[in-house]
């Protein structure tokens, strides 16, 4: 390094002049670095980062679509759809439902197969509102029935369940109480068994109950609707009817049983066998010991005084039954009572007199007639046998 004073050459990294002692300027080396050429983008690499680019777009525009389908709105859009076309299928699918002996998609079918399809001619989702905790939301919806201008308004609660739709989405499912009732309970009489549907309501459900002549049952959950049943006796006995579920905490009391088919056809053949037997019998002017063999001991005692009173009135010395002609027996309700079984039938029938019309003898032809009466029955060991035919008609007027 030289001095800049005096031009004398000293040492690197003195600070001053040996000769004139002058401070001495360090000098600064400026280092330059030349960039080297950038290397271009292969082509391979271009394409590697174009493929990822589409596949971030490609998911973010699927998930904001498959997201669109499962709103709230639109869940209960499509129940509302479903509700008015009775589609038990798409019902089933979004309602918040879990399989049960009374809870599946073919009872499902079975309970709304008689509905009749709601016509919309136009609707709209008017209102949403939220629970607090966020968990459960109603949707409104407004709509119009075809040939009407009245507004309707259907109410959905939805609830948000704890696990996910698809990984990523709120599951939200449609409240099933509207086609679903909560603790439905059935009374029958004690010892019997009662078959909803194609289903035997098991013990599992028989809950204590104070009258020792009546079991109860309760069904935590059954599908609203109409439902087929089968009670059964031990003696073999099957009465039918059919039970109507439409709300929560409802109960069913086996009102307006009637004889199982082939107990009925059965029954009813053998009233009105022996009703034609009575009639013919009386007409003929038999004596009750002729045809007492035809019945029972029970039923002997309990018609004995029936008979001998139909006698006297089909063969009186004014008019005379020439002719009765039973068409159709009819049983209307029945009670069971242990091991007596009480029917309440109707007879039509028609029938022909000839009476005495001063000295000239005339006939007259009724028109169909509609008589009532009770026949009871006692179970003998396989098969019911019958007790009493007392209360049949036993006068036959002109007029």
């Amino acid at each position: 390094m030289f001095c800049g004073e005096c031009g004398t050459k000293n040492e690197t990294g003195a600070q001053f002049c040996e000769k004139c002692g002058a401070k001495l300027e360090v000098e600064e080396t400026v280092v330059t670095h030349v960039a080297a050429p950038k290397k271009p983008m292969s082509k391979k690499t271009k394409v590697i980062i174009g493929v990822v680019v589409a596949v971030v777009v490609a998911f973010i525009g699927v998930y904001m679509y498959l997201g669109s389908l499962i709103t709230p709105e639109k869940i209960a859009l499509k129940y509302f759809k479903a509700y008015a076309a009775n589609d038990a299928d798409t019902l089933y699918e979004v309602m918040n439902v879990k399989d049960s002996k009374f809870v599946s998609k073919k009872l499902l079918k079975e309970a709304i197969k008689d509905n009749e399809d709601i016509k919309i001619a136009n609707y709209s989702v008017e209102d949403k509102e939220i629970s607090e905790d966020a968990l459960s939301t109603k949707i409104t919806i407004t709509y119009i029935e075809d040939g009407s201008s009245k507004e309707r308004k259907k109410e959905i609660k939805l609830l948000k369940n704890k696990d996910k739709k698809w990984l990523f989405f709120d599951n939200w499912t449609v409240d099933s109480s509207d086609l679903i009732a909560k603790d439905y309970t059935i009374y029958i009489p004690a010892d019997t068994e009662i078959k909803i549907g194609d289903v035997t309501v098991s013990d599992k459900y028989q809950e204590d109950y104070y009258s020792s002549s009546t079991d109860k049952y309760v069904i935590p959950s059954i599908l609203k609707g109409k439902y087929d049943v089968i009670l059964e006796y031990k003696s073999g006995l099957k009465l039918a009817g059919e039970m109507s579920v439409s709300s929560n905490y409802g109960s069913y009391r086996g009102n307006n049983l009637k004889l199982a088919s082939k107990t009925e056809k059965e029954l009813t053949k053998d009233i009105k066998e022996k009703l034609e037997l009575i009639y013919k019998s009386a007409m003929e002017d038999k004596s009750f010991d002729d045809i007492k063999g035809s019945f029972s001991e029970d039923l002997q005692s309990e018609i004995d005084y029936t008979y001998s009173s139909l006698k006297s009135n089909v063969n009186s010395e004014y008019r005379e039954l020439t002719e009765l002609n039973i068409k159709d027996i009819e049983i209307t309700s029945v009670t069971v009572d242990g091991e007596e079984l009480r029917l309440y039938a109707k007879m039509k029938y028609t029938y022909k007199l000839s009476y005495k019309d001063g000295e000239e003898t005339k006939e007259y032809t009724s028109s169909e007639k509609t008589d009532t009466f009770y026949a009871y029955y006692e179970m003998d060991e396989k098969e019911y046998v019958m007790t009493d035919l007392s209360s049949i008609n036993t006068y036959f007027s002109r007029y």
